[in-house]
């Protein structure tokens, strides 16, 4: 079951990927999202309790990396998301935005 950390971010995911017209993000790619979001829960929470990072930019970070994916995933004339592009997404912002870094 995934973090509660991890399921806000796919909710963010959803509702970034509809403001660029996007009306789907396949399994696999919200999988990526949640596995990246579960894997650094504990120290996501660490860094937010000693305020190096709020919860309000992780979902920024979602937001930048889903605006990148949706660019993809509409220069090949497609409505939905798949795991290629939030690879590639992140690829295109690496260590630009957290947890999307390591």
């Amino acid at each position: 079951m995934a973090s509660e950390l991890a399921e806000r971010a796919k909710k963010k995911a959803q509702e970034v990927a509809k403001i660029y017209g996007i009306s789907t993000i396949t399994p696999e790619a919200m999988k990526l999202i949640e596995d990246r979001f579960d894997k650094k829960q504990f120290e996501i929470k660490s860094l937010i309790e000693k305020s190096q990072k709020s919860d309000a930019a992780l979902m920024r970070s979602v937001e930048i990396v889903i605006k990148t994916a949706s660019e993809e995933a509409k220069s090949r004339g497609q409505t939905y998301i798949l795991s290629a592009d939030i690879e590639s997404a992140v690829q295109k912002n690496f260590c630009k935005v957290y947890p999307f870094c390591g």
